[in-house]
């Protein structure tokens, strides 16, 4: 087509979505930006399932991400965002792709823009991370507390779920959202800016209730720029920053006799990314609640089949982790534990992960080897099984 000029440019895609792209220049206002991410990831898992004093070992190789995305740009003020992610196969050779991201993004001024269409809602920190950017390689296992990511804890690097901690509450697209959210950045000061995020939300809503999220962050320093964040900036930054989100919605399913369940999610956290010595140091901390009303779930409308008992889901967690960063190598620790308010404290954990990341270009291209320990409280089965072991060895691409 005439006109058409190639290139491999920088991208910032909102904020974070992605490290770099294929930039095709249309004309002077308007570009398409191509980019690819894959996470390829080896795992072994010790657990005892049987309850007999011995380790089984569970091996599995995994494609936990494989994206495209495409981003249509006019101007600095107008971005069309599609993103397609590899899901399970239904049969026939290879996986399926689904589209998990379809969004515009309006900026007529730092201070305020608009995205609307299906994207990630606002929640916590971690759930505006963008995925190739994580400082524990994966998320912690309570970021999945959140409404559409599944009410639930992940395990084993978050590829399982918890099922004790898991109030079976899904979105239709799982871990997005469709609707609206004005973000921007405010300059109090020199070295002070004031993000925030508010939005409505379809949610999981039994009616017509809307999901409502809203997020406030005050950056020290230097700021983090657009609608998505990172779990580490590699040294390029120095900031500070606090924040607080809340997530709720009306109305998200019924109990057993009718009434209604409603959904309420907090988060406060804290991250800092600072050079020390030789290098830099990034960390991250955060509590977060989940409260669902102590409700007795009626997930099927079935009175034959058992309610599913929200308080094992609900109750509040801590996540801390860290790393330090020299000479392209990263090691980290990521420590959490969750507290629910089952009686018998179903669904309550603690964990621990650490590892080491070899940086080889910046976020593009990376590998990791890590280990996760995940201990229930209560035992995982009537075996008497409460800990699994994980290893992975793992490596990240993102262009």
């Amino acid at each position: 087509m005439k006109g058409w000029k190639t290139g491999v440019a920088m991208a910032a895609l909102a904020g974070g979505i992605g490290q770099a792209a294929v930039v095709m220049q249309i004309d002077e206002s308007t570009r398409i930006e191509l980019g690819i991410q894959a996470n390829l990831m080896a795992i072994v898992t010790e657990s005892d399932v049987t309850g007999d004093g011995r380790l089984n070992t569970d091996s599995e190789l995994r494609v936990r991400r494989a994206r495209v995305r495409l981003r249509g740009a006019y101007e600095d003020w107008l971005e069309l965002m599609l993103q397609t992610e590899a899901g399970s196969g239904e049969g026939g050779a290879g996986l399926d792709m689904r589209l998990i991201d379809a969004y515009v993004i309006l900026k007529p001024e730092p201070a305020y823009s608009l995205i609307g269409g299906m994207h990630l809602a606002p929640s916590s920190r971690q759930t505006l991370n963008s995925a190739s950017t994580l400082l524990a390689w994966e998320r912690p296992a309570q970021s999945y507390k959140a409404l559409t990511w599944g009410t639930r804890a992940n395990h084993r690097f978050t590829t399982s779920t918890y099922a004790q901690s898991d109030a079976g509450l899904r979105g239709d697209k799982l871990v997005r959202d469709s609707g609206a959210t004005i973000f921007g950045t405010i300059a109090a000061a020199d070295q002070i800016h004031i993000k925030y995020w508010a939005g409505l939300y379809e949610g999981v809503a039994v009616e017509n209730d809307l999901r409502a999220t809203g997020r406030v962050q005050v950056n020290f320093g230097d700021p983090e720029p657009g609608y998505f964040l990172r779990g580490t900036y590699l040294g390029t930054r120095r900031t500070l920053a606090l924040g607080a989100s809340y997530d709720m919605q009306n109305l998200v399913a019924r109990e057993d006799d009718g009434s209604a369940v409603d959904y309420r999610f907090t988060s406060i956290d804290l991250f800092a990314e600072q050079p020390l010595g030789p290098g830099s140091v990034t960390f991250e901390a955060a509590w977060q609640t989940l409260d669902l009303g102590g409700a007795a779930i009626d997930l099927d409308g079935d009175p034959e089949t058992p309610a599913r008992d929200a308080r094992r889901a609900e109750g509040d967690g801590f996540y801390v982790q860290a790393g330090y960063l020299l000479n392209d190598w990263m090691p980290w620790v990521l420590l959490e534990t969750w507290t629910s308010n089952a009686p018998d404290k179903q669904g309550s954990y603690d964990a621990a992960r650490f590892g080491v990341t070899r940086y080889f270009s910046g976020q593009r291209v990376k590998a990791t080897a890590a280990y996760e320990v995940f201990m229930a409280r209560r035992p995982f089965t009537a075996a008497g099984e409460d800990t699994i072991r994980t290893a992975t060895v793992a490596m990240a691409f993102d262009f």
